[in-house]
């Protein structure tokens, strides 16, 4: 799982005490390095299945090396209003 929060709003002015409206993130870009192809990405309490691309192996990141075993899926929220889940299946 994959929690996702909207941590938008007004959290440096001191004027501001109370949020009255937070605004959602769209069109959000996300990828999972995963230890193998998952059979399905789910966004709850939403229950919308999400498309993915699956790209085999992934690059360490202390040495760029490539490593073979999994890979990586790269994932498109349309929209993170305040709070959701990634199932990954």
């Amino acid at each position: 799982m994959v929690q996702l929060m909207n941590c938008g709003g007004e959290h440096h002015d001191t004027e501001v005490l109370l949020e009255d409206s937070i605004p959602s993130v769209k069109n959000i870009s996300l990828s999972i390095v995963l230890p193998k192809k998952p059979r399905a990405i789910w966004q709850q309490p939403e229950n919308v299945k999400l498309d993915f691309t699956w790209h085999d192996g992934h690059a360490d990141r202390s040495g760029g090396r490539a490593n073979r075993s999994g890979g990586r899926a790269e994932v498109h929220i349309p929209e993170l209003a305040i709070h959701s889940t990634l199932v990954v299946k």
